[in-house]
């Protein structure tokens, strides 16, 4: 037995996202991302591990050239606002509920894909 609840940090993340306003989220891309997509540093696959409600993955899938981006978060009501932020921008983003924790090997889309960029 590790002494590890996984349970606790994830309901608090949950309490904290559950309308997309968690203290994390500050809704506007940051702007070393957009520094680096105006430098063209992203291109291939990319995969945003704890995009929230997706603002950098959204501007990265608006703004890059050459981009498939897939968005990871822990919380399912931030990835169903960025599913529908995602919409509203009229950009192709794969989202899914993951925590990053758990065994990679079982989630599907690492076994899946590689990817070029990760952030």
């Amino acid at each position: 037995m590790t002494g590890r609840d996984d349970a606790v940090p994830a309901e608090k993340f949950f309490r904290f996202s559950e309308n997309g306003n968690g203290p994390w989220e500050i809704h506007r891309p940051q702007s070393v991302i957009m520094s680096l997509v105006e430098k063209d540093r992203f291109s291939g696959e990319v995969l945003d591990i704890g995009c929230g409600i997706a603002d950098n993955t959204i501007y990265i899938a608006k703004h890059a050239n050459n981009v498939h981006v897939t968005g990871f978060d822990l919380v399912p009501k931030s990835i169903q606002i960025a599913r529908e932020k995602a919409e509203k921008n009229q950009v192709n983003i794969r989202f899914e509920v993951v925590n990053i924790l758990d065994d990679l090997s079982k989630i599907s889309t690492i076994k899946q894909h590689s990817y070029d960029t990760v952030l």
